[in-house]
């Protein structure tokens, strides 16, 4: 039976050391492979919610200098080790900090919470319970993102080999729009709720300067009445699907509002299926960006691994985050889900900037139920 567990994690490279003040502490030392006791080159070493990082030479050595006086949480990462955190580094004006660190091996899988990758979901298959069933395909490589070999190498590749069966994997139905309805056609025989969207006009709503405007509001007008209204995705996206209306009219006129800008827009229904819309406006610049990170959860009795993986790593994810240069506003919720015949269907952790109360929920997540059922 397929099961899935499914991340959604953006995670965002980091640049080189910015500059600091002339006058601080250093921190220095090597990194090394605790199974055989050899240099790591090429780790990554940063003081989180800093700018302060270095990357080890081909000797496992590092260093950085400048240093703020405080206390810092070190995070070092490398793609074929268990990231590592170490807590309470105090630095001191004038002082050099020496530490020599060990990395742990990382098991054979793809649980790669590390910064500079994106991973938007993970699958795992489980055998069924009776009779198998036909797995479904997995969508073809996006040509604009980068290809599983370009992060990980093939050394790394034999490595992420596992018993516990995750594949990683990135896919945007948006963008593979016509392999998602034939993947509809194909498993039509399945319950679903079914929304004719094989039509479809795609908005996409910019500032003067034609960057991406999001949570414009849109309102789609058709025959005098109000068929349909929202805002804009981050990327300045909404998507009209005029086969779910009731109401079938051969043109719409669109109205959009955003920073007290408003316009009108004609779409004519056999006319094309892109239309940048630009707004007299520019684009707010924001000190910090809001990034809500969701994670949606089979729940059912074959994941407790993976569940349990996640609970004993959202503080490094977290730590991911929060370190990145934009300092992000980061909310975080939950989706889990079951089979129609267990004790829930879904249940919803609302979105929250509290850790804390996230992880407190996460806690309470356990796998149980399931079988060869629908979910």
């Amino acid at each position: 039976m397929f099961k899935a567990l499914t991340l959604l994690l953006l995670l965002s490279g980091l640049g080189s050391t910015n500059s600091a003040p002339a006058s601080g502490g250093t921190l220095y030392g090597t990194v090394y492979s605790k199974l055989d006791g050899s240099a790591v080159a090429k780790a990554q070493v940063k003081l989180a919610k800093s700018a302060y990082q270095a990357v080890t030479n081909e000797e496992g050595y590092f260093e950085i200098t400048d240093i703020r006086p405080g206390v810092y949480t070190l995070l070092i990462t490398h793609i074929d080790f268990i990231q590592l955190v170490k807590k309470n580094i105090e630095i001191q004006d004038g002082e050099r900090v020496k530490l020599r660190l060990g990395l742990d091996s990382r098991p054979g899988d793809v649980d790669r919470f590390m910064s500079g990758h994106t991973r938007v979901y993970t699958k795992k298959h489980r055998p069924s319970i009776s009779k198998p069933k036909e797995k479904m395909p997995v969508p073809p490589p996006i040509k604009s993102v980068p290809d599983t070999h370009e992060f990980f190498s093939r050394k790394s590749e034999a490595n992420i080999t596992s018993s516990s069966g995750l594949r990683a994997g990135y896919a945007d139905d948006n963008q593979q729009f016509n392999y998602f309805l034939g993947f509809l056609e194909k498993y039509k025989q399945y319950r679903r709720y079914d929304l004719p969207v094989s039509e479809r006009i795609r908005l996409r709503i910019t500032d003067r300067d034609g960057k991406a405007l999001a949570n414009a509001k849109v309102e789609v007008w058709g025959q005098g009445a109000l068929l349909e209204k929202g805002k804009s995705y981050a990327d300045g996206s909404f998507f009209i699907f005029p086969k779910t209306y009731s109401a079938h009219p051969e043109q719409f006129r669109v109205r959009i509002s955003c920073l007290n800008s408003e316009k009108e827009w004609p779409v004519l229904r056999n006319g094309p299926r892109l239309h940048t819309i630009k707004m007299d406006v520019e684009r707010p610049k924001l000190k910090q960006i809001p990034l809500d990170l969701l994670f949606i959860l089979d729940t059912t009795g074959s994941m407790g691994e993976e569940i349990e993986r996640l609970k004993s790593t959202i503080e490094l994810i977290n730590l991911n985050l929060s370190s990145l240069n934009i300092h992000p506003q980061i909310r975080y919720g939950m989706v889990l889900y079951r089979d129609r015949e267990d004790d829930y269907d879904t249940k919803v952790i609302p979105f929250t900037p509290d850790l804390n109360a996230f992880h407190e929920a996460l806690n309470n997540v356990s796998a149980d139920g399931g079988g060869d059922t629908p979910e």
